[in-house]
C-alpha cells in the first residue's frame, strides 16, 4: 500500500476536474507545498500533507495495531483569474470555496467504493475545516480541511 497522503492525492485526482484546463500538467492534487516559482496559471492547487501518525493496540493483549493519520487538505486559489466550474466563472474566495465542497463531496459519495472497500482505510472522519486565509501580497486565498484515517497496521507497509 501507499503512504496515506498518495492514496487520497490518488483518490483526489480520480474524483475531482481540474478547472484550469490550459494547465501544463494533467493533475492539480499534490503533496507539496505551493512552490515560490508558480505562475498564477499555476493555480487552483490542492494539496494534501500528512501531519502526524500514532497508533495503539486495538483490544487487550491483541497484536493489532491501529494508526491513525491526520491529513491536511489545502485549496489555494488566485485572485483575479476565472475558471468556469459548474458552468458558472468562479476566482478566488469563490473558486476555493467551490473545489472544498466538490472535495467533501467526493469523500461522501466515493470513501466506501474507492477506500473503504479496497481495504486501504477503514475509518474516515473529517475532523476540522479552518476558516478562508488570504496572502495580500500573493492575492493567494486558501482553505484548509484536515480528515482522520484509521488503518490496520500490517507488514505489507514494511
Amino acid at each position: 500500500m501507499n503512504e496515506p497522503i498518495v492514496e487520497i492525492r490518488n483518490f483526489l485526482r480520480t474524483r475531482l476536474t481540474d478547472p484550469n484546463s490550459g494547465r501544463d500538467t494533467p493533475n492539480y492534487v499534490y503533496t507539496w507545498w505551493p512552490r515560490h516559482d508558480l505562475t498564477v496559471d499555476s493555480f487552483p492547487l490542492v494539496t494534501v500533507v500528512q501531519l502526524d501518525e500514532s497508533s495503539e493496540v486495538f483490544g487487550l493483549g491483541s497484536t493489532v495495531h491501529w494508526a491513525t493519520f491526520p491529513i491536511q487538505i489545502d485549496i489555494w486559489a488566485k485572485e483575479d483569474k476565472l475558471y468556469t466550474v459548474d458552468a458558472v466563472a468562479r476566482e478566488g474566495k469563490e473558486l476555493a470555496f467551490i473545489i472544498a465542497r466538490k472535495i467533501q463531496e467526493a469523500f461522501r459519495l466515493y470513501w466506501i467504493s474507492d477506500l473503504a472497500q479496497t481495504g486501504k482505510f477503514k475509518l474516515y472522519k473529517m475532523s476540522g475545516k479552518k476558516p478562508v486565509n488570504y496572502d495580500m501580497g500573493k492575492k493567494l486565498w486558501r482553505i484548509t480541511i484536515t480528515i482522520e484515517l484509521e488503518r490496520e497496521l500490517t507488514t505489507d507497509w514494511i
